[in-house]
């Protein structure tokens, strides 16, 4: 009989020790398990053939799950799987992975460490538990991460159950743990996150190079993320009207194969397409991005490389002692450590701006906080559902999060009633 080639399907052959037809579906580490299909020849062999292919081909054309009982499962084989899942699943449009799988792993090291040998099936409240009690010994990770974490373990469970690895009892087990409640002893909350001061916003600008000066007023006007910010392209600015649009349309794709997706990508629209997101760009909007939109409706509209090329013309500029030849004819390294990149990223402005509130001396900030004072001064000026159409949001809990209440109406109204 010929060697099966690598990817196709376990063939449907005669078992001569007993007559019936046979299909030897692999285990894995060149072992095979033989599963009898009943009389050669007959309709019901071919038809339970057909299915177990199919199952076969479900889990990956790796191993099956009728190739062995999921009653000897172990919990690292459970997490193994769900890994090879997670990696294909969990990616954004343009097919790079998120940063989910980053929280999947952190999620996954503590889990293997301690039960990783242990039966799945005998993986149960009180073990989950004892997980989150070790995440909460290490006093590293606040109470809504290790919540978050927790909540990620019984997503791999649900998916063990969907497919066939874990009895189903043992996720609605794992679903009887509950989140940890604020206050409760041996965990830790991180402030909430606020608006920032129009006064600390004016006092960093004059310590930020001009692309990230722009950067920082613009996303204070628009709402916008700080991804999106780094993200921002001529191409996607619509310039008809009065108002314009920053269209970010995660289904389109550059020339160069960018993407500019937004943080809830991945949710499908009506039409089964990502859901596109605008950002309205008013006057005082327009004014700041106007000198920035570039003629290659692809390029990036701040860019790092273009910021160090006038922080050296500045230099030269200011320099008091006349350069030498040698250093006229010095050319950039060919493999220098530290290359300016075509765009910022959420990481590299956000560290732009704490080295500007260290340097004008006023507490730290971060760009994120931006977004809050948009949010927070559309909704004193206008009201919440103003702030949830404005900052795009499809849900008016989620424009809760980044739009503090106005005391001032909360004043008034206590006033009246006496």
């Amino acid at each position: 009989m010929a060697r099966r080639r690598k990817g196709e399907p376990p063939r449907y052959r005669l078992h001569k020790q007993s007559g019936q037809a046979v299909v030897s579906l692999p285990l894995g580490g060149g072992r095979y398990k033989d599963v009898l299909l009943g009389p050669y020849g007959s309709p019901e062999s071919h038809r339970d053939y057909a299915r177990i292919i199919s199952e076969w081909r479900v889990t990956g054309a790796t191993s099956c799950q009728i190739l062995r009982s999921s009653q000897d499962i172990t919990v690292a084989e459970v997490c193994l799987r769900f890994w090879s899942h997670a990696k294909e699943y969990y990616r954004r449009p343009d097919g790079t992975p998120s940063h989910e799988i980053k929280n999947i792993q952190y999620s996954l090291e503590v889990l293997q460490e301690l039960y990783g040998k242990t039966n799945a099936n005998q993986f149960g409240p009180l073990a989950l538990k004892a997980v989150r009690q070790v995440m909460i010994s290490s006093g590293k990770l606040c109470r809504r991460i290790i919540n978050g974490r927790i909540d990620r373990l019984k997503r791999v469970f649900r998916w063990a159950v969907s497919e066939e690895l874990v009895q189903p009892s043992v996720y609605e087990g794992l679903r009887s743990v509950t989140g940890l409640r604020f206050g409760q002893n041996g965990t830790h909350d991180h402030p909430p996150v606020r608006p920032v001061s129009p006064e600390s916003v004016a006092a960093v600008l004059p310590y930020l190079r001009p692309q990230v000066a722009a950067m920082v007023q613009l996303q204070q006007l628009i709402g916008a993320r700080s991804e999106e910010m780094c993200l921002m392209r001529s191409g996607l600015v619509e310039r008809t009207g009065k108002v314009w649009f920053y269209k970010i349309d995660p289904n389109e794709r550059s020339a160069e194969g960018t993407v500019n997706s937004h943080k809830t990508a991945h949710h499908s629209g009506l039409n089964g397409t990502a859901r596109i997101k605008l950002l309205p760009i008013g006057p005082k909007a327009q004014k700041v991005l106007e000198p920035w939109l570039r003629e290659n409706p692809d390029e990036f509209l701040f860019q790092p490389a273009e910021a160090r090329k006038q922080q050296n013309a500045v230099r030269r500029q200011n320099r008091r002692s006349p350069m030498t030849p040698s250093q006229r004819a010095r050319t950039p390294k060919r493999n220098a450590k530290r290359v300016p990149k075509e765009r910022y990223d959420r990481h590299s402005y956000a560290r732009a701006i704490a080295r500007a509130c260290e340097k004008a001396g006023v507490p730290h900030w971060h760009p994120h906080q931006l977004k809050h004072s948009c949010g927070t001064e559309v909704r004193r000026r206008f009201g919440l559902e103003a702030a949830k159409t404005y900052l795009g949001h499809s849900q008016i809990s989620t424009t809760e999060i980044y739009a503090e209440k106005d005391l001032n109406m909360m004043i008034k109204i206590a006033r009246k009633m006496g």
